[in-house]
């Protein structure tokens, strides 16, 4: 019992930083923007997106049953 709260804990610190950094990150692409720096925006939000969704889809991909 003790041993799943702490994994269970230990996920949702993982995804609170995930979000904070995701966020920040996209707040980092709106002063880009804000300085009219279109390219860094470009690239740091498309980075940012791209990890996000690809985190999510591997999560997805890993959570479907294996079949031969």
């Amino acid at each position: 019992m003790v041993a799943l709260k702490g994994a269970l804990r230990r996920d949702s610190r993982g995804q609170t930083f995930a979000i904070a950094f995701a966020l920040g990150a996209l707040a980092l692409a709106g002063l880009a923007v804000f300085y009219n720096q279109p390219w860094v925006a470009a690239v740091v939000g498309t980075g940012t997106i791209g990890s996000v969704v690809g985190a999510f889809l591997y999560q997805r991909q890993a959570q479907k049953p294996k079949s031969k």
